[in-house]
């Protein structure tokens, strides 16, 4: 497709699938023909998303060990310690290696499983066309596409949220022992389940935003990371080199002023309704805040930044004032345009496996600093 219709087609399928989750809240047949539309969009594209390409490599890389090695476990082992991916992803290409084009079996599972859990998350809490808005709005969706690992884990965490309201320690764990299989970073943050005892002080909480926002101004959090990182030697090759620079892509000037505004907004909107989930953003602002050019920490604020697929159906069912529900969501519209303009996580031009360049393998021009 060219730009002009790959911006097309992202509008009429979106609206689209909303339309029919908004009739959904009264035919659930509908909401799911919605949903299906989204999971066909999703596991039939192709070269869509920054990392599509790595991860077509390394899946390819994978398939041919295990076409050449008699041990499977030992080549799970092998290509599980060299690429530092998860056994799980290993063992997905192991399943699918029969198959020709592996990469497609095994990057469109992990896209229908994101879209299934966070559709039976949205689904439990009522919230289902709004949730979906906001996941197509950050753009949730798109980064999905391009951290296809990280977002199933993500999903599985945003699950798990309502152990942490229920204070329910033993099933919240499952979960992030299933989470971390999908991607080793829930393990960091399973100790975040202490927050459902903490009460959320507003004026501390926005205090220290300010304050995260001013130190990233000035650069002063990017040279903190520098220091910090070669004085322990953790990542000291790789923290802050330019291949870092994709978490600006939607993330800088006035959208990380957005972000921080409109994340800020949620957070003060639940302190009292909801403190887990302001208690969450409040994490995520701080991460992104301080992440702002370094992909590492800025994946790791996803975790808490995507609580607001829960967060802002809520506050669309609490806030009484239609016209703050109106300017929060023609704001929430523009910078979805903006970052589809742009072609965040190279969501720009859509793909497909049914195109000419699927049939002759041919990837859009990266470009890649290693430097």
């Amino acid at each position: 497709m060219s730009l002009f219709q790959s911006f097309v087609f992202y509008h009429v399928i979106f609206a689209s699938i909303l339309w029919l989750l908004w009739l959904g809240s009264r035919n659930r047949t509908l909401a799911n023909l919605g949903v299906l539309i989204l999971i066909l969009v999703s596991i039939f594209r192709f070269d869509i998303g920054n990392d599509y390409e790595n991860y077509m490599l390394i899946i390819e890389d994978s398939k041919r060990l295990f076409q050449s090695c008699d041990s499977m476990w030992n080549t799970l082992f092998v290509n599980s310690t060299y690429f530092g991916i998860e056994p799980i992803f290993e063992l997905l290409i192991w399943i699918f290696h029969v198959l020709d084009n592996t990469y497609l079996y095994v990057i469109g599972l992990y896209s229908l499983l994101f879209i299934l859990i966070i559709y039976k998350v949205l689904e439990e809490n009522g919230e289902l066309f709004w949730g979906m808005f906001i996941v197509f709005a950050l753009p949730i969706l798109f980064t999905s596409y391009d951290q296809i690992r990280q977002a199933v884990s993500i999903a599985i965490f945003i699950y798990a949220i309502k152990y942490i309201e229920k204070g329910d320690f033993k099933h919240y764990c499952y979960c992030m022992l299933l989470a971390s299989l999908f991607h080793f970073s829930a393990l960091l943050i399973t100790p975040i389940y202490i927050i459902r005892k903490i009460k959320p002080r507003i004026k501390f909480y926005c205090l220290v935003v300010l304050i995260m926002y001013i130190g990233l101004l000035f650069d002063f959090w990017s040279q903190f990371r520098l220091l910090l990182f070669n004085s322990i030697g953790l990542y000291s090759h790789y923290a802050e080199s330019d291949r870092q620079l994709g978490a600006m892509e939607y993330s800088s000037g006035l959208g990380i002023l957005f972000l921080m505004l409109f994340y800020s907004f949620l957070m003060v909107k639940m302190a009292h309704r909801k403190p887990v989930y302001s208690n969450l953003l409040f994490c995520g602002l701080v991460l992104l805040l301080f992440s702002t050019g370094n992909l590492n920490i800025d994946r790791m604020s996803n975790y808490f930044c995507w609580v607001s697929v829960l967060a802002f159906p809520a506050f669309i069912k609490y806030e009484r004032r239609r016209l703050i529900i109106l300017c929060s969501v023609l704001l929430l519209m523009v910078y979805f345009e903006r970052n589809l303009v742009g072609g965040v996580r190279g969501c720009i031009p859509y793909d497909s496996v049914f195109s000419e360049n699927f049939e002759n393998k041919r990837l859009r021009i990266r470009w890649y600093n290693f430097d």
